[in-house]
């Protein structure tokens, strides 16, 4: 072989190497198709978006799972996930197929936005007739009620819906006298928003005791009985209880004097008339008090004195 000949061999060879060796360094392609996943969270939902990439095909669906629950299937390229739970987190899959084939699938986990209760500052005012209204401002800062739930003493009273106004107000009836801790809940679908609390104070109703009006006859003078009649009103003040007491009245050195210790001669339901067996010699008088009771409480009162007829 000529020089020339095995020098135009070597560089051919050469040059040969050179492009092997270049071919082989090329870097084989890292773009495999792939689902990008974004979300976009509220209180009680997450909204999904999702892309498919370096893909020639088209998706004909996608299917959609929260945990292992399938919550889409369709051609939508977003989801919106509504009813959930706040401050929660969901993991999601997403699947993009076509004819039935799996193009792509990603995992993604998101979280709804945690609710932070907000405080109710409530106003009671008591009104003469023991009722108690209730006002307190509508929310509007973070997740508005679309309920209020009125407590009193821990016992649901009533169910309001929110006010278009800036204020909500209510009353409250039928309230017993004492100290009532009175409880408002706002309310969004199933979970708790807002609450507040108040104390409202019915008083004791002040009312004057009626008169008890007494008047005595004896039916039969040689007996020694005295009657001992008891009338008052007793329509607008029930009693439930009279409880009669009696001082003795004697003449000490000639003087008619009371006996310091009150005697109960009567406690039971009211009568409308009480028999004095007691006039003997010694007694001057009797001094009677006579007080009705309704619920333990004072509702009339009467005081009498009756004369010894039978020897004075």
């Amino acid at each position: 072989m000529k020089k020339s000949s095995r020098v135009l061999l070597l560089l051919i060879i050469s040059l040969f190497t050179m492009l092997n060796g270049v071919s082989a360094a090329k870097p084989v392609s890292s773009n495999t198709t792939s689902l990008k996943v974004t979300t976009f969270s509220s209180y009680k939902s997450i909204s999904l978006s999702y892309q498919l990439v370096n893909s020639k095909k088209i998706p004909d669906k996608y299917i959609i799972y929260r945990g292992t629950l399938k919550v889409y299937e369709g051609k939508n390229t977003s989801f919106y996930d509504s009813g959930l739970r706040s401050g929660t987190g969901y993991s999601y899959t997403v699947e993009a197929l076509s004819n039935g084939k799996i193009l792509a699938k990603a995992a993604h986990i998101a979280s709804t936005l945690a609710i932070v209760v907000n405080p109710i500052e409530i106003t009671s005012t008591v009104q003469p007739d023991n009722s108690v209204n209730l006002t307190w401002f509508t929310q509007n800062s973070g997740l508005a009620p679309n309920q209020y739930k009125i407590f009193v003493d821990g016992t649901l009273n009533t169910t309001l819906s929110p006010s278009t106004s800036s204020t909500q107000t209510t009353a409250i009836l039928g309230l017993q006298p004492g100290n009532h801790l009175i409880k408002i809940e706002g309310w969004y679908q199933d979970e708790l928003v807002s609450q507040g609390n108040s104390t409202a104070s019915i008083s004791e109703p002040v009312t004057a005791p009626y008169t008890i009006e007494i008047n005595w006859d004896t039916q039969d003078f040689n007996s020694r009985e005295m009657q001992i009649y008891f009338s008052y009103d007793d329509n607008l003040k029930p009693a439930d209880r009279m409880v009669i007491t009696r001082n003795k009245v004697t003449l000490v050195n000639g003087v008619p004097t009371e006996a310091e210790i009150a005697e109960v001669v009567y406690d039971g339901e009211p009568i409308a008339m009480y028999t004095e067996t007691q006039f003997g010699l010694d007694v001057v008088r009797y001094n009677y008090n006579v007080v009705n009771y309704h619920a333990d409480r004072i509702v009339g009162s009467g005081t009498a004195s009756v004369p010894n007829f039978f020897d004075y």
